[in-house]
C-alpha cells in the first residue's frame, strides 16, 4: 500500500484531482487462498480483517483486475477494499467491468453475484439477473441499472455527494438517493461469492480510477 500513497500524494501535488488510477500498478497475484502462492509486493487492495476469503485476485498481463476461484474449485468468497488516501464527501468512481461465464438461466436459484459500495452507493451484479443492479431507497430493494452480457465490457461510472442529501449518480442515470446517511468516505468495498462455478468463471475489472471532483 505504500506505493499508492505515494501515488495519490505526488498527483495531488501536482495539481490534479485523480486519486487513483489502476494503471499505475505492475501485474501480479494481489490476494490468494492457494497456499505457498507468490503474491505481488504492493496491493492496493486490502482483504477485510476477519471476512471470508476464498479464491484468486489478480491484475493480469493487459491491466486486468481479475476475481476468480481456485484452481479446480466450484465457490469462492471476495471481502476486499481500496482504501483512499482521505477522507472525502465528493467522489467519481469509473470504471470498466466484465462477467466471464458469470450469468447464468434467470431459472436458476443459486448464483452468483458481485457488490461494490462505498458511502451510500449500493451496487449488486447479479449473476441470473443479467445486469448492475442499484439499491432503490424508495422501492427498499435492487432495482435494474446497467445490462450486461457474459464477456462483455460495460463501462460503470458513479458520482457521488455525501452530506444533507445525499445522492449520486449512475452513467446517466441521476439523483440516486444513497442508502443511509453518509457524512464521508475513505475506502471502496468489493464483495463477491461464486457458486457452481465454471473453470473460467470470473469478474474482471480495467481502468479503475477514483477522481475528487471540485464542483
Amino acid at each position: 500500500m505504500k506505493k499508492f500513497y505515494l501515488f495519490a500524494l505526488a498527483l495531488l501535488a501536482a495539481g490534479t484531482l485523480h486519486a487513483f488510477d489502476q494503471s499505475a500498478y505492475a501485474p501480479g497475484v494481489f490476494l490468494s487462498s492457494v497456499p505457498g502462492t507468490k503474491l505481488a509486493d504492493d496491493s492496493f487492495l486490502v482483504a477485510r480483517p476477519g471476512k471470508p476469503f476464498s479464491g484468486i485476485i489478480e491484475l493480469n498481463a493487459a491491466k486486468e483486475l481479475v476475481f476468480r476461484p481456485e484452481p479446480g474449485k466450484k465457490d469462492a468468497e471476495f471481502n476486499v477494499f481500496l482504501q483512499l488516501p482521505a477522507k472525502v464527501s465528493r467522489v467519481k468512481i469509473s470504471f470498466e467491468l466484465k462477467g466471464e461465464n458469470f450469468f447464468v438461466s434467470r431459472k436458476i436459484k443459486e448464483f452468483s453475484y458481485f457488490n461494490f459500495y462505498f458511502g451510500g452507493v449500493n451496487m449488486m451484479l447479479r449473476g441470473n439477473a443479467y445486469g448492475l443492479r442499484y439499491y432503490s431507497v424508495p422501492k427498499k430493494t435492487y432495482v435494474h441499472g446497467i445490462p450486461f452480457r457474459n464477456g462483455q465490457w460495460q463501462s460503470v461510472t458513479v458520482d457521488m455527494t455525501c452530506g444533507a442529501n445525499p445522492v449520486y449518480s449512475l452513467n446517466d442515470i441521476k439523483n440516486i438517493t444513497q442508502r443511509g446517511e453518509c457524512e464521508y468516505i475513505n475506502r471502496l468495498t468489493f464483495y463477491c461469492k461464486m457458486v457452481n462455478a465454471a473453470d473460467n468463471t470470473a469478474i474482471y475489472i480495467r481502468n479503475l480510477k477514483v477522481e475528487l471532483p471540485e464542483d
